[in-house]
């Protein structure tokens, strides 16, 4: 069955060995319906080999390896761009899918001729047991500026046309990456389709961005820049609070300010 599926699996400083790797890669290569190619986009001083996965080699794959300095996006975009199928599916490797995942979006998307992009429901694993983390169902670009409703780099398919149609990830942002797509997506008009799958997201990762402050804050300043103009006023307060908080965590001088905007925020609500 040809899937039209063009997987794209980043990776950074990871080996062979590695288990996040490893269960990512596995979990594509024991999908139900199997993807028409994948491409592995790694980053890092490590040249994975992965002759050991012999299952590997039932697939039309490809590894790319780019700069140290390649942020996500920016692999993301490699990924795309060597890619020949007509839908993308992305995957972070600490992140993995169910068995079904390419089998239920194929499904959707065949039985739909209008479906562009597919997001899909988000899980956390606690004490071996698979718990909901997020369940995204917006179309509402508000939801996304205000948090996260959702939008994640390994649950999103997406039609390539479409994505080039955008100019795929905005390689500026280097945090909120995912959601930015989303939103640019609604503001071209694009439907967000919707589904009850399983991506299990590696909540406590320890190389995660989320927790280095100052990349918090360059990431949160570059969203805020590219936004402003279509956020409503107290969403920009609320960004700028938020911005400020990582400031005054990273530097106290900042402080006042961030309880400036932390007041005006409580005040307008």
């Amino acid at each position: 069955m040809h899937s039209n599926f063009s997987v794209v699996l980043i990776t950074h400083e990871r080996d062979k060995r590695n288990f996040y790797l490893r269960r990512s890669l596995n979990s594509i290569l024991n999908q139900t319906i199997k993807p028409s190619e994948i491409i592995i986009v790694n980053s890092g001083h490590n040249k994975i080999d992965l002759k050991e996965f012999r299952n590997l080699n039932k697939y039309k794959y490809k590894i790319i390896h780019c700069k140290l300095s390649s942020n996500i996006p920016s692999k993301r975009n490699i990924g795309a761009k060597n890619s020949n199928y007509g839908f993308l599916a992305f995957l972070d490797d600490d992140d993995y899918w169910s068995k079904e995942y390419l089998k239920n979006a194929y499904h959707k998307i065949n039985n739909n001729n209008f479906i562009n992009v597919i997001l899909s429901d988000v899980y956390i694993s606690e004490n071996k047991q698979l718990k909901i983390f997020r369940s995204p169902t917006s179309n509402n670009i508000e939801d996304y500026f205000v948090n996260n409703p959702g939008a994640m780099g390994s649950n999103i398919i997406i039609k390539k046309k479409i994505f080039e149609s955008i100019n795929g990830y905005d390689e500026k942002l280097i945090v909120s990456e995912d959601k930015a797509l989303i939103i640019d997506l609604i503001m071209n008009k694009i439907k967000i389709s919707f589904q009850n799958n399983i991506v299990v997201y590696e909540l406590n990762n320890p190389s995660s961005i989320s927790k280095n402050y100052k990349s918090l804050i360059i990431g949160f300043s570059e969203f805020y820049l590219k936004y402003k103009k279509i956020m409503p006023f107290q969403i920009r307060v609320s960004f700028l609070r938020k911005i400020y908080y990582y400031k005054q965590k990273n530097n106290k001088r900042y402080i006042l300010i961030y309880l400036i905007f932390n007041f005006l925020e409580i005040f307008i609500k």
